[in-house]
């Protein structure tokens, strides 16, 4: 089976583990404030109403956009879009979002940080926003397709790591003026092959979408 990836796929795991040890850090780096945050988070047990559940809410909502979003990335993976669009989709989302929720994390989030705020807000509304975005322009395709041959620039093997077999090869072709990478099981032969024959299809917001690919040696 085909496997289609990017270069620049793995910058939205990046970017959230980057985040995750940047958050991880700042909480660490105290023990007087973790003290204060669970001496806040009691209190707001006792005071706030609802809090328990609101607060509830929120962890399930960051931890299932996160899940949508490492989804996601396999759908980008099949999708030819240029990694900007998605990632500033990602981004802008939660920026914008921001000043609208600030009191309102600062009361059920217990996060006066604008940075934490920030970081939460893109991974969770932006990973929710972007994952509808890529699944509807992937699963609501037009259903008529066509075959676009692409020349191959070049070719070359993955290194193998302890969880791999081989050393997996991939074709790097240029699609529309952006350059994508095709993965390939361990047996293929990508250096004879010259150029890729692609069924594609037009996805609902007109970013085309990968059916299929047949490898040709002409």
């Amino acid at each position: 089976m085909l496997r289609i990836k990017n270069f620049y796929s793995g910058h939205f795991i990046f970017c959230i583990c980057i985040v995750i040890n940047f958050v991880t850090i700042h909480y660490s780096m105290s023990k007087s404030k973790n003290k204060l945050l669970l001496s806040r988070l009691q209190n707001a047990k006792d005071k706030i109403p609802n809090f328990k559940f609101i607060y509830s809410a929120l962890i399930i909502l960051f931890f299932g956009s996160l899940f949508l979003t490492i989804w996601e990335v396999s759908i980008y993976r099949n999708t030819f879009i240029p990694f900007l669009i998605p990632f500033l989709i990602w981004i802008f989302t939660g920026l914008i979002i921001t000043p609208f929720l600030r009191k309102f994390l600062e009361t059920y989030f217990l996060t006066p940080y604008l940075l934490l705020q920030i970081f939460f807000n893109i991974v969770t509304w932006g990973g929710i926003v972007l994952f509808i975005f890529m699944w509807t322009n992937y699963h609501f395709a037009s259903k008529n397709t066509f075959i676009k041959n692409a020349e191959i620039i070049s070719t070359g093997h993955f290194p193998r790591s302890k969880h791999d077999t081989c050393e997996q090869p991939y074709i790097i072709i240029n699609y529309n003026g952006n350059e994508k990478q095709l993965v390939y099981l361990c047996n293929t032969q990508v250096e004879l092959y010259k150029s890729v024959d692609l069924l594609v299809a037009k996805g609902l917001f007109s970013y085309d979408i990968l059916v299929r690919s047949i490898l040709k040696n002409n």
